[in-house]
């Protein structure tokens, strides 16, 4: 079989409704997500059965996102055409020919309203998370991957109001297809072969100020751009959003000292400013394919450390746990 053969079964692989992951670890090794975690795939015969194919595979979509991809060059990450997250590294790095994983969006973007009816959000916070976003309250969505952080941005984002100007900086273009009439989505740009041409993410964030934006998301922070953020939420752009990948709330604020020390922040000052800038943190988890709000914290900032209180928990199958100072704030609403 050749490699159209190879391509047509991915493509059709990642058609398929509920999958959100393709990897493949080497011939005759795939794994897929409907969900529900990962199971691997019985592949039909002749399809990506010896390195040279996988090899060949990986080296094809690379071309396909104008993309290189070689010995020189042996990772790469990007995103294709269709939207599929596409991440590969070959030989020499893995002895398999080549290790390839595709992250597949989700072809079914819940509103709020929707994040309601399937559990991802209890229902006697149906009030709260509108009157957050409408008092200009700063968010930060933390989670695993594939535990609903995109999803329930994409959903506050949508409760913005319709005359607020949104500009949103992502690394790939993933926050799509919103009914918010004035949103501005800025992609940051790598390097090209010759090593220049690079936009990173805390040059947009600098660039958005000057956009006269009304609310600032950053789709997923990861690095320096940590510094610029937070800097623009505390100098009169409250009521942004951003996620941050984290285990539990208790971890956040370790993640942010991490983040903080990349851009050259010392510890006092990072935590200064995340207690500043940040009202709540919202933890998403999956459990079997059911992705849900888990925990919500507060910064604390004594003593000169940043720590994040948890003051809601909602562990799968228990009933929900509030602290007295939760209680305080949903009798605000």
């Amino acid at each position: 079989m050749s490699f159209a053969d190879d391509y047509d079964y991915v493509q059709e692989l990642c058609a398929q409704p509920g999958v959100t992951d393709v990897l493949i670890n080497g011939p005759n090794s795939l794994w897929v997500d409907q969900g529900g975690g990962l199971k691997k795939l019985e592949l039909p015969a002749g399809i990506l059965d010896s390195q040279l194919k996988v090899r060949q595979f990986a080296f094809q979509i690379a071309i396909e996102a104008d993309e290189r991809l070689d010995e020189a060059q042996p990772i790469v990450d990007c995103k294709l055409p269709s939207g599929i997250r596409f991440h590969a590294i070959i030989y020499p790095l893995v002895q398999s020919g080549a290790v390839i994983s595709l992250r597949v969006p989700s072809r079914v973007d819940l509103n709020y309203n929707q994040l309601l009816e399937t559990g991802s959000i209890p229902a006697h916070l149906r009030d709260w998370f509108p009157a957050l976003v409408q008092r200009r309250s700063t968010i930060l969505i933390t989670g695993a991957t594939g535990s609903g952080k995109t999803t329930f941005l994409k959903a506050l984002i949508d409760l913005v109001p319709a005359n607020e100007r949104i500009i949103c900086i992502e690394e790939f273009s993933e926050i799509t297809n919103l009914s918010h009439p004035h949103f501005v989505g800025l992609s940051a740009r790598r390097k090209n072969t010759e090593g220049v041409g690079e936009v990173t993410l805390e040059t947009l964030v600098k660039a958005s100020l000057r956009m006269r934006p009304d609310r600032i998301v950053l789709g997923e922070c990861r690095g320096r751009e940590i510094k610029e953020l937070l800097s623009a939420f505390n100098t009169g752009h409250s009521g942004g959003f951003s996620t941050l990948h984290a285990n539990d709330v208790a971890s956040v604020s370790s993640r942010l000292l991490a983040l903080g020390a990349q851009a050259d922040m010392t510890p006092q000052a990072i935590g200064a400013q995340a207690f500043s800038a940040i009202d709540l943190v919202l933890q998403m988890h999956n459990v079997q394919g059911r992705r849900y709000l888990a925990q919500v914290g507060v910064p604390q900032f004594s003593d000169q450390q940043l720590s994040i209180r948890t003051i809601m928990t909602h562990l799968a199958g228990q009933k929900i746990q509030y602290t007295p100072e939760m209680l305080e704030l949903l009798q605000k609403i």
